[in-house]
């Protein structure tokens, strides 16, 4: 008798959205993880509730426009709403977690007159005259991502935007440790915010719109033009509170232009990323140890001599980031060095390397950047930078018909080029969070290609750079396989 023949193995296809949805239902697992402190695991659940936003303000965009009614999206939303039910369940898991570590976020009918009178009052003062107040013949224009409230007597009459420059988690003075939500005091003190003070019932909800480019491959001088198109993309998504009366929740729809397994209903409060407050103002010995960070000993002081004499592999955020800046300010400030390049994505508002670039440029150096400007959410940013640049002198290459989303810095100096290589952006922040290797170092192949990469952006032009260089690992670690040996310092972490 023959062996039954073991099933065929068949690669299911996954969509890019459903796999972005895993992504972030495995970063909802994290809140769960018993080696990770308390509020290092509420970080998590921040964390997904800023990711499930973007998944309906972007990553959903393309099954949105071609797939939008089909079974395979409406198991996405499937998916996404069991997600937020199964967050909201952990949020009240992490209230009573908090509560043994002295952290109570607490409900108004919990608080004192004194503390009631003082919300009161900082609600008139500092909430009220920021808060608009909307009819609902206006719905269809509401914000995305904003914080709204329905009211009305009967028939849906009032919608109340809550500002978004208010914390949505407020401090309890005189109480350590004491917490209340925004949303919750203003239910309290609906008559500030209603006509004629009146006192009714409030509703939470909220909804997200497309925020993709219509035209996704935007030069600079069109950029401004496709991101003020962006204010008026379609509803993806609504969130309501689960006792949002049925008839207001069914204009809301319609008025939005909604399926009707397009709206969730889940438990209040809606949008969890407000937990980082939380995290950030939590004990330390509820999130990990600070690690230490070594510094490359005399590479800050006088890298090109250092490099002169051999590589520099760095791991951060195991060895400072602080050496890569130091580096492009070091290069801004020796009159040696005669041009620079550099790519740059998701800057941040603050950034030490594009300050440098800037100083390099006023002081007569050869200064381009290639600015990312279609980084997702940082456009604005971005073409503030751009001004910037062009400014100082610094000249921003044309975008390429693809994103770059790479580290790469050359510098020319005296007839001899260094390179900067490394995955991810230029960005202080998470230069320091995000773990990557870097390598500094100025062999021929690293030089050609870095050089070929920038003549490219510039002239449009096939570079001739033909020497091999690839990554290569070594043991645990990594390091650059050139055209010559030259010795290395490699990173290590404790």
């Amino acid at each position: 008798m023959s062996k039954p023949h073991s099933p065929r193995y068949v690669a299911a296809q996954v969509s890019q959205e459903a796999s972005w949805l895993s992504f972030n239902r495995r970063v909802l697992e994290q809140t769960r993880r018993p080696d990770f402190p308390l509020l290092e695991r509420l970080r998590f659940l921040g964390i997904w509730a800023s990711n499930l936003d973007e998944f309906f303000s972007a990553r959903i965009s393309r099954a949105f426009a071609e797939e939008r009614g089909t079974p395979g999206y409406r198991e996405l939303m499937k998916e996404a709403l069991d997600q937020a039910e199964e967050a909201g369940r952990l949020y009240l898991e992490f209230l009573k977690a908090l509560e043994g570590q002295g952290i109570h976020i607490l409900e108004p009918s919990q608080l004192t007159k004194a503390e009631k009178q003082y919300f009161g009052a900082y609600l008139a003062e500092e909430v009220a005259p920021l808060t608009d107040l909307i009819r609902p013949e206006a719905i269809p224009e509401l914000a995305s991502q904003a914080l709204y409230f329905a009211a009305g007597e009967g028939s849906l009459q009032h919608l109340i935007r809550l500002p978004e420059s208010v914390p949505r988690l407020l401090e309890v003075p005189g109480r350590e440790g004491g917490f209340v939500r925004l949303g919750a005091l203003v239910r309290m003190r609906s008559d500030l915010f209603l006509p004629a003070n009146q006192k009714l019932p409030l509703f939470e909800f909220r909804l997200i719109r497309l925020a993709q480019l219509a035209r996704s491959r935007a030069d600079w001088d069109e950029l401004p033009e496709a991101l003020e198109a962006r204010l008026d993309g379609q509803v993806s998504h609504l969130e309501l509170e689960e006792d949002f009366p049925p008839l207001w929740a069914e204009t809301l729809r319609v008025a939005l232009g909604l399926e009707p397994w397009e709206v969730f209903r889940i438990a209040p409060p809606l949008d969890l990323s407000f937990v980082s407050t939380i995290v950030a103002r939590g004990p330390a010995s509820e999130k990990f140890k600070p690690i230490t960070i070594e510094k490359p000993k005399g590479f800050a002081k006088d890298p090109f001599t250092y490099l002169n004499r051999r590589d520099l592999l760095l791991y951060h955020p195991f060895e400072d980031y602080g050496a890569v800046e130091a580096f492009a300010q070091m290069a801004a400030q020796d009159p040696k060095v005669e041009a620079v390049r550099a790519t740059l994505y998701r800057i941040g508002e603050e950034n030490g390397i594009a300050r440098s670039l800037i100083q390099a440029a006023r002081a007569g150096k050869d200064v381009a950047v290639l600015l990312e400007g279609r980084a997702r959410f940082d456009e604005l940013a971005n073409l503030e930078w751009s001004l910037r640049f062009a400014g100082a002198g610094v000249r921003v290459l044309p975008l390429p018909s693809k994103k770059v989303h790479a580290k790469a810095l050359y510098v020319r100096r005296a007839g001899q080029a260094y390179v900067h290589l490394g995955t991810g952006n230029y960005n202080p922040i998470n230069g320091r969070l995000y773990t990557d290797f870097l390598a500094v170092h100025c062999p021929p192949c690293a030089y050609l290609r870095c050089v070929g990469l920038f003549l490219r952006l510039w002239s449009s032009s096939k570079p001739r750079c033909c020497l091999p260089c690839a990554p290569a690992p070594v043991s645990a670690t990594c390091s650059w396989r050139a055209s010559r040996p030259r010795p290395t310092r490699r990173a290590r972490s404790s």
